[in-house]
């Protein structure tokens, strides 16, 4: 079994249980080798009470108040993979690591969609995922419509949440 997002996840799997909490509520760290509002702001749009630390590891993760520092092992996984995460849920405790700042947002946005999804608590689970090209992009073509500026703002937030990185104009 595994989660109805798209893109489908590299793997997935779900255990017995639920992660019950109010996603505003939850108190998480935001761990990464240097502070990155880039990370923060959309980590404070799931968690109200996200704070940043620093950490002497390469690694950026979100960790729930539980949780400790990011798991090195947790990211071995992801050697060699472009903008991988590996998210793990439990009924106490949540943590994103990645070994990117892409990867961890793209996690993120991962952790969005379970929110939108599952409003009364996230199944146990582990979701290990990553990029199998580089650049991944949509085309915009203006020959016939020229959208607002707004317009293509938000078009560029739906692609984020969709791990497209790149608009080809």
């Amino acid at each position: 079994m595994t989660f109805p997002i798209i893109p489908e996840p590299q793997y997935c799997s779900i255990y017995p249980g639920l992660l019950n909490f109010s996603a505003k509520k939850l108190a998480v760290t935001l761990w990464a080798p240097v502070p990155d509002d880039r990370l923060l702001k959309p980590a404070q749009k799931l968690f109200a009470s996200a704070s940043c630390s620093t950490s002497s590891s390469p690694l950026y993760a979100i960790t729930t108040e539980e949780g400790d520092l990011p798991n090195q092992a947790a990211a071995k996984r992801l050697e060699g993979r472009i903008d991988g995460y590996v998210l793990s849920i439990e009924e106490k405790s949540l943590q994103l690591c990645a070994t990117s700042a892409p990867g961890l947002f793209y996690g993120i946005k991962t952790l969005e969609t379970l929110f939108l999804l599952y409003p009364n608590g996230i199944p146990c689970s582990t979701v290990v995922d990553w990029a199998d090209v580089k650049l991944r992009t949509d085309h915009l073509d203006l020959r016939t419509v020229y959208p607002p500026f707004e317009h293509i703002l938000d078009n560029i937030r739906l692609l984020s949440k969709y791990k497209l990185n790149g608009l080809v104009i």
